[in-house]
């Protein structure tokens, strides 16, 4: 083999000495490789442990593709947003979002086609200069056999076995070979020849996500655990991964792994991260994405020494130094719980952290980086743990997530420059998560349904044909009296309105979840009727509650819009606003 030029990842003389160490003793512990390979020296350890180094820090340590390079917007966003009734809820507000880049989601074969036109927008628009190329398009690539397998809501086209009815049958056994040569040959293999063809466009792709965070902690869900989806799952993602990178090999991919409030434990971080070394997803992959369609705050990174010498940011929050920034500010109440419950990625900038720290003892040579979804994480405070008037606990609801708000607007200016690439409107603001059986309507898409998902009625007739449970319940936009969600993917006015209001205002309260919040936007004739409640509930609460304090007035806005602040007792929001 010939010699490779030294660089600056260089292993220090402790790495040489502990390398020389595991040659002499006939073992190779590779983890001295992770700082760098250096010059080959002859030995077995050497090609062991560096063939693969040097191509690993060659997609972890290039540029970063969000860096120095504008983001592209796509038609989709710009579209749901235009098709708003006329005279919507803060409507400048929104109209100032036209422009805010977000990802295209390629979640079907069709939308193969919808992807080629944003390329050719994107060349028309930027020229076909490779010296100046357009700006980075973000792309999701969601459409894995038997997808989705531990909720209903957002189930693909492509199964292992089909059911009677057409859907898929996720319990059964076998190897799913029908369903990952369907993948291969009629969604991986077109869109590679897209991408290959458009090779000179910069593209971020967000590799299916909920996929490999579903194998590490759901398997006990039939769904999950049956042989047929962890084959497609599994053999899906290297695929994938393999082929995207042979075609486009400048494109960046992230692996998707999930966010802090599910694999955010040293456990199941930890598993993940085994499993994609398992894999090799590691060989092709520059880091993962995070968060993507959740609402998990970012918090505030961690000091080195919450993570060195067997230490984790949780024990180090409970233990070491509880009044660390990042122990206590910009968590909301269930990250503060689940941090003391020792999940140590209680803020998705920590669990960022976590997951740099298992790669690096995991996979020697890969040092991931990472992307943030932050289209819907401005809100630390709309999901809260049980509470002391006897509330349920909302912190796992994941569907149309009442009180929501756009998070921080998409930048490479992170707080972990040298390890978080960006933080990204991934999920497309406004798109609904799923639908509970009441609401409903519209049709498949981004755009499908605006109208009905603004305004029309729940109830039967109203078609869902995806139910979920998890968007049934009151925490779930689309669940409360008169509001009606669509199907997931489809654009949901209301879902789009809260996310842009102002953050004091349409807090997930009592009074939000009782009379459904499409009903608050559109039925201007229950507003004295409003009054009437909510001054009710305010003076119950002050009068009945002990230390509950003043009562927090009703505000209407401008647009005639009546908003209920958050119900005495719990705590409120922060008021910073967010665009």
């Amino acid at each position: 083999m010939a010699p490779k030029p030294a660089d600056r990842y260089a292993p220090s003389r402790s790495a040489a000495a502990a390398r020389a160490r595991a040659v002499e003793s006939a073992t190779c512990d590779c983890a001295w490789a992770v700082g760098g390979c250096g010059d080959d020296d002859g030995t077995p350890c050497w090609s062991m442990c560096c063939d693969d180094v040097y191509a690993r820090l060659r997609l972890t340590r290039s540029p970063n593709p969000f860096a120095m390079r504008e983001l592209a917007t796509t038609h989709a966003f710009r579209a749901n947003l235009n098709s708003l009734p006329p005279g919507s809820l803060e409507r400048g507000r929104l109209h100032r979002l036209l422009h805010t880049p977000t990802a295209i989601w390629v979640d079907r074969k069709a939308a193969i086609g919808t992807l080629r036109r944003e390329l050719s927008h994107l060349v028309e628009t930027h020229g076909n200069d490779s010296q100046t190329p357009p700006p980075t398009l973000a792309i999701v690539v969601y459409n894995l056999p038997n997808r989705d397998c531990n909720a209903r809501a957002s189930g693909g086209e492509i199964c292992c076995e089909r059911s009677a009815d057409g859907s898929c049958n996720m319990n059964s056994g076998g190897t799913c070979r029908s369903g990952l040569h369907e993948y291969r040959d009629e969604f991986i293999a077109p869109l590679a020849t897209l991408l290959a063809e458009y090779a000179h466009v910069p593209v971020a792709v967000i590799l299916e996500p909920d996929s490999l965070p579903n194998l590490v902690t759901n398997l006990h869900n039939p769904r999950c655990g049956s042989n047929a989806t962890r084959a497609a799952y599994e053999e899906g993602l290297v695929l994938a991964l393999a082929t995207l990178h042979r075609a486009a090999p400048r494109a960046a991919l992230y692996v998707d792994a999930g966010h802090g409030a599910w694999l955010g434990w040293e456990e199941p971080s930890r598993s993940f991260v085994r499993a994609v070394c398992r894999l090799g997803l590691h060989e092709h992959a520059r880091g993962f994405s995070t968060n993507v369609a959740n609402y998990n705050p970012l918090g505030l990174p961690c000091p080195a020494e919450a993570f060195s010498r067997g230490e984790t940011p949780a024990h180090y929050c409970r233990w070491v130094a509880p009044s660390a920034p990042c122990c206590t500010q910009q968590l909301g109440p269930c990250e503060r719980t689940r941090l003391a419950e020792y999940n140590s990625g209680a803020g998705e900038l920590m669990y960022a952290q976590l997951l740099a720290r298992q790669a690096q003892e995991q996979c020697p040579g890969f040092a991931p980086r990472i992307i943030i979804d932050t289209s819907r994480n401005g809100n630390a405070h709309a999901r809260a743990p049980a509470g002391r008037l006897g509330g349920a606990s909302t912190c796992s609801a994941w569907c149309n997530v009442r009180g929501a708000r756009l998070g921080p607007m998409p930048t490479a200016d992170t707080a972990l420059p040298e390890l978080v690439d960006a933080y990204v409107w991934i999920k497309t603001p406004g798109e609904s998560d799923g639908c509970g059986g009441g609401g409903g309507g519209g049709g498949g898409g981004s755009g499908g349904g605006a109208a009905a998902a603004a305004s029309g009625p729940s109830g039967p007739g109203v078609a869902c044909v995806r139910r979920d449970e998890a968007c049934a319940v009151a925490p779930a936009l689309g669940s409360g009296w008169r509001e009606s969600a669509p199907e997931a993917g489809s654009f949901y006015a209301a879902a789009m309105v809260q996310l842009a209001s102002p953050l004091a205002t349409l807090q997930s309260g009592a009074l939000a979840g009782l009379i459904g919040t499409d009903a608050v936007l559109h039925g201007g004739w229950l507003l004295p009727w409003l009054i009437i409640v909510a001054l009710g509930l305010l003076c119950a609460c002050r009068d009945g509650g002990a230390g509950a304090g003043p009562p927090r007035p009703l505000v209407r806005s401008g647009s005639g819009v009546l908003y209920a602040a958050a119900s005495a007792g719990v705590r409120g929001p922060n008021t910073k606003r967010v665009i």
